[in-house]
């Protein structure tokens, strides 16, 4: 069996390269902007994953070789807000293994349940930090972030493994639940909890692409581009964050959130 288009072949052995460069281009794009839009707000998955479902690949794959590029991303625009002092690694370390473990377990339940349920959900919480954003001006603009006490932290380490767990078995929308958690849980401003998101969601990711990997569902020809396009896309918009700071982040943010929510709903309805 072999299907030909101007985007991709596909024949019986699986999915093969792109027929020119004219196609590889927009491939491309989508995939830097995904890092670019991911490394300042969270939400980057909306183009990457539709990137790769373009190649024809299964959904199960589109979504394993995603996680495996946007790793690189990640841990990239990591590095940026590292450099620049805007992470809180005391915090970190007590974060990540909560991040991690949850999203280890939300994929392997994912390989059993499917998500069907939370889709009619998670646009409304979304849509919920969007509003509660827009009207709340204060919110991320400052940080008075101090490292906090026992019961708070517990508290952090909770919603973090609920989001890891949702990350790994749901995923959309993963980083701006994140980047609210830690401004309302630990007072962080805009610029600190885009950065430490960074690594939540890149301990997240990288748990849940050994899952994948697992279960051979990476494609690394398309996961070796991506990962060039999205790590391109990923220092741009940190470089760009770091420099221009709150004022830059929170519109991106908010458009981000609605964005999500919208196309959740739409997805959900209109079918």
């Amino acid at each position: 069996t072999r299907y030909n288009s101007k985007w991709l072949t596909i024949s019986k052995g699986g999915v093969s390269i792109f027929n020119d460069l004219h196609n590889l281009i927009p491939f491309v794009l989508l995939l830097f902007a995904g890092g670019f839009i991911d490394s300042i707000a969270g939400g980057g998955g909306l183009l990457t994953v539709p990137a790769y479902l373009l190649t024809g690949m299964p959904i199960y794959t589109a979504l394993g070789t995603n996680k495996f590029s946007s790793n690189f991303g990640t841990f990239g625009s990591f590095l940026g807000y590292l450099k620049h002092n805007k992470l809180q690694l005391r915090l970190l370390k007590f974060l990540v293994p909560a991040s991690f473990v949850g999203s280890a377990l939300g994929v392997t339940v994912l390989n059993r349940i499917k998500p069907d349920f939370l889709s009619a959900i998670i646009p409304f919480l979304i849509l919920g930090v969007g509003i509660y954003t827009l009207f709340n001006k204060s919110l991320g603009g400052v940080s008075m972030y101090k490292h906090p006490h026992k019961a708070v932290l517990a508290k952090g380490i909770f919603f973090t493994f609920l989001i890891g767990f949702y990350d790994g078995f749901f995923g959309p929308g993963a980083g701006t639940f994140f980047i609210v958690m830690l401004i309302k849980v630990f007072s962080v401003d805009f610029i600190e909890a885009s950065g430490n998101t960074k690594l939540l969601n890149f301990a997240s990711g990288f748990s849940a692409l050994i899952i994948f990997l697992m279960h051979g569902q990476v494609n690394f020809y398309y996961g070796f581009i991506g990962t060039i396009a999205i790590l391109a896309g990923s220092l741009v918009g940190t470089k760009l964050a770091i420099k221009k700071g709150v004022t830059f982040i929170r519109p991106i943010f908010l458009s981000v959130s609605f964005i999500i929510a919208f196309k959740m709903f739409y997805d959900k309805f209109a079918s």
